[in-house]
């Protein structure tokens, strides 16, 4: 676990002053080790300063820095495991030379690899990387820096180009506390938090501070910024494949490397365990893959099972205790206290402003710290592509006039204990692909998701002023296109339109806070690679949505979590209180502060109470960031330049 900072001055500047307040903005998860480096950059009176924040997690990372090639051209900081180091050392022994004597293969930091990786192919290197990874390299010989981020943007950096200098840092706040960068509120950005939209990566709030996408790297000169994607997934095909049960031993033995991929540390190993597919397989292959070491699990909130909330988690709990039954190396980790009411604003106040979300109540991130858990495994995003429910597979079906097939597979959903009206079924595929513009509005008062999403475009309390018509376009676009046509398509749409990547900068910028590091293997890249292209028909084999990955798991999960459906889940019931009582709050609570000027410039209020009309969790996300960057305007922590013209609703005349 790292964090780096990058300032590349093209004039005089006091680096070493600027890159201490860039470092202080670090204080807060008290790293082990700060490395710094500083060059001189001839003959306009440019300087380099750099550093590098450690806090170790595995056997390599104990020998991260500030990576300087033995030429002095190049230079690079990595926030970075590498999964396929092992082959990269073989293949770049000449570049790294004398140096790999300095360390034992194992311990050879992951950063000095990316640099020789980087000696080697240049800007082609970040696809040669398997893993999660984020880092600069300063290239003297072009005058640039290029960063790389992994294929799923599991790791994040943030970059700022100013008229005077380029700053670089995984620490969003770093750029902040410089005081080189403006500190302006994105417009785009809370446009972003009400409209849908296709692609939607998640952005800083601040204006000046640009992230660098997933799969993509970034190449900075003193005259240009020049943004290029290195992946995307596509289908591959694989010969030697001849059946499903080819195919099903194939992704076992891909999922079971992607497991074992992430348990690489130096310290106890977590994993998050809800009673899903995705989490139970996780958690019971880590148990078996290291059956002398205690594996710690975190639930929910955590929350020790007792008579006073007995009501609340005990039908949740059943089906984990009886998972963790099964493997005497799990430890399962309880408290009796709850998320601190203060939490949200520590982590603004580390992270700049308002932070993203890592999608759960933080609990149990006081529980993992306690235990030295420094690597928290969770299944979270595997229903995205690798245990894809084989959605829109009737779709296909009917496409390809296989009729036959689609009613068997009617029937077979039937008996699976689906709702199913097969002769209605087969009129609504036929109304989408010969009326598209009758289904869509038929799916705009029936399918619950898209009745959201569409009411979100179109009633949207944001001034209209500030919403153009392409941006309304690209939201009712978006809603048009959510019910897909295929399974590679609904999985393709998941994994990138609606997008992961909030959520995974969210979960590692909250989990740095609290010294561990988050690993996903559902986001192992050549495991996703697989699942994208297995025949579609193993993703809902026998009307079983799930199917391939249920089969492989046999061994690893009790059969009750294996074969149950999603709505058989129980989560606690605390989870299901009512969203329109806590939008009504919210909305309550932006309306007492509405004459802070960011509510009056981006709100129409007399629009709020439309949103109870069909109450929606995305809304109360939205309220609740444009809320608290409205506080940190009021309280000086962002700028607000824009100003409301004369016609604005909320303008008194």
């Amino acid at each position: 676990m790292s964090v780096f900072n990058l300032l590349w001055a093209f004039k005089t500047f006091d680096t070493a002053a600027i890159m201490q307040k860039m470092l202080a903005a670090s204080d807060y998860w008290q790293p082990e080790s700060v490395d710094q480096y500083e060059l001189s950059i001839e003959p306009n009176g440019g300087a380099l300063s750099v550093s590098h924040l450690r806090f170790s997690n595995t056997p390599q990372s104990h020998n991260e820095s500030v990576h300087v090639s033995q030429c002095g051209h190049f230079l690079c900081v990595a926030n970075a495991r590498i999964d396929n180091r092992h082959e990269l050392l073989d293949e770049l022994r000449l570049d790294i030379g004398d140096k790999r004597d300095m360390f034992r293969a194992s311990d050879y930091p992951d950063g000095a690899i990316i640099l020789a990786a980087y000696q080697k192919w240049g800007e082609d290197c970040a696809a040669k990387l398997l893993g999660d990874f984020v880092f600069a390299v300063w290239d003297r010989n072009k005058n640039s820096i290029y960063i790389a981020r992994d294929h799923l943007g599991i790791k994040t950096a943030f970059y700022s180009v100013t008229d005077d200098a380029v700053l670089v840092s995984n620490e969003h706040n770093a750029l902040l506390e410089s005081g080189l960068v403006s500190r302006e509120l994105n417009d785009d950005f809370v446009l972003d938090l009400f409209l849908p939209k296709s692609n939607s990566g998640y952005y800083s709030p601040v204006k000046a501070i640009q992230r660098v996408p997933p799969a993509h790297y970034v190449v900075i000169t003193p005259h240009s910024v020049r943004s290029e994607c290195y992946w995307q997934l596509q289908v591959k095909q694989y010969p030697s494949l001849n059946s499903d049960e080819d195919y099903l031993r194939e992704l076992r033995v891909r999922f079971e490397k992607a497991v074992k991929r992430r348990l690489l540390s130096a310290y106890p190993i977590g994993c998050e365990l809800s009673e899903g597919l995705d989490s139970t397989a996780i958690t019971g292959l880590t148990a078996r893959m290291l059956p002398h070491q205690t594996i710690y699990t975190y639930s929910y909130d955590s929350q020790q099972l007792t008579d006073d909330n007995r009501h609340i988690y005990q039908d949740t709990y059943k089906d984990i205790f009886e998972f963790l039954a099964l493997y005497p190396n799990l430890s399962a980790e309880w408290t009796t206290q709850q998320q601190p009411e203060n939490y949200n604003d520590l982590i603004e106040q580390y992270y700049g402003v308002v932070a993203p979300h890592p999608g759960q109540k933080c609990t149990r991130y006081y529980l993992v710290k306690d235990r030295g858990v420094r690597t928290l495994l969770s299944g979270w995003g595997g229903d995205h592509c690798v245990t894809s429910y084989g959605a829109f597979y009737e779709d296909e079906l009917f496409r390809k006039g296989r009729w036959l097939s689609l009613y068997q597979q009617y029937q077979y959903t039937k008996k699976r204990g689906r709702r199913v009206k097969p002769l209605f079924n087969f009129l609504k595929l036929g109304v989408k692909y010969g009326y598209p513009p009758l289904f869509r509005t038929i799916e705009r008062r029936r399918n619950l998701m898209v009745q959201l999403l569409h009411f979100s475009a179109t009633e949207s309390p944001l001034n209209p002023e500030l919403v153009t018509r392409q941006r309304l376009k690209e939201a009712v676009d978006f809603v048009d296109n959510y019910t897909s046509s295929g399974v590679r398509e609904r999985d393709y749409r998941e994994l990138f339109h609606v997008g992961i990547e909030s959520r995974v900068s969210g979960s590692e910028i909250h989990a740095r806070a609290f010294n561990f590091e988050y690993r996903y293997p559902m986001f192992d890249k050549e495991l996703i690679e697989f699942a994208y292209s297995v025949p579609t028909h193993m993703k809902c084999k026998f009307g079983i949505e799930r199917w391939m990955f249920r089969e492989i798991i046999k061994d690893l999960v009790t059969e009750r979590i294996r074969m149950r459906m999603k709505h058989d889940v129980v989560l606690p019931k605390h989870q299901r209180l009512d969203v329109k009582m806590r939008l009504e709050k919210l909305i309550a609570e932006v309306k007492d502060n509405a004459k802070l000027p960011v509510l009056q410039h981006y709100l129409r209020f007399e629009r709020l109470d439309h949103l109870l009309q069909l109450p929606f969790v995305a809304n109360i996300k939205a309220l609740d960031t444009l809320n608290s960057l409205a506080k940190a305007q009021q309280e000086g922590r962002l700028d607000f330049c824009s100003k409301l013209t004369e016609s604005s609703p909320n303008k008194k005349r």
